[in-house]
């Protein structure tokens, strides 16, 4: 990500897609708080964010934890630039709560969409229940999907271990990280000043 953003840095033009390939690929290597960052560089350079830019926002929230600043960007792109919510960015905020460990949250989140959940979102909450051991979650899950969708059912299934209980985890405890992003700074560490003095020099 360091050679992407020099590369990035001395593109003379950018255009809404480049800025996307890097917010994205900020999320994909696990640097999620740079990718925010690189949001509000490229709002406060004044590009209108459209609807792909929020899909990428809101991925970038899971890679950094960011549960709070998730529906804050969700909220805004609703209020602030006009844009609707379509179904890639409800499973965004889906991802950041199942990558996160939320699942009783995800299961509330699920219960008050504005329509009715299909069989790609609760796949995704199966996912996530078996990423985290919550095997009874798992399992219930996988009961509606087959309502759902018959086909899902599973020929032979291998008895899962006894459920575990599930403890109510606020979505918020030790995510507001706002305030990290008031002065961010996208070299962090040694290797990335390094790199950055390389550059200028």
């Amino acid at each position: 990500m360091i050679d992407a953003r020099r590369m990035f840095d001395h593109m003379l033009e950018k255009n809404i897609y480049s800025w996307h390939l890097m917010i994205n690929g900020y999320a994909d290597n696990g640097l999620g708080d740079d990718g925010l960052q690189m949001f509000e560089v490229m709002r406060e350079k004044g590009l209108q964010p459209n609807s792909e830019t929020f899909v990428a926002v809101i991925s970038t929230c899971a890679s950094a934890d960011a549960v709070e600043e998730a529906f804050i960007h969700f909220e805004s792109m609703k209020t602030e630039y006009g844009i609707s919510a379509g179904l890639d960015h409800y499973m965004g905020v889906l991802d950041v709560l199942g990558k996160c460990g939320h699942l009783n949250e995800a299961i509330d989140y699920i219960e008050k969409l504005l329509f009715e959940p299909t069989v790609l979102v609760w796949e995704a909450l199966k996912s996530y229940a078996r990423i985290h051991g919550d095997f009874d979650l798992e399992d219930h899950v996988e009961e509606l999907m087959v309502v759902l969708d018959p086909s899902r059912a599973v020929v032979n299934k291998i008895p899962t271990p006894p459920p575990k209980t599930r403890a109510a985890i606020s979505m918020l405890d030790g995510k507001n990280r706002i305030s990290e992003f008031k002065n961010p700074t996208l070299y962090q560490d040694d290797e990335k000043l390094k790199a950055l003095a390389a550059m200028k020099g």
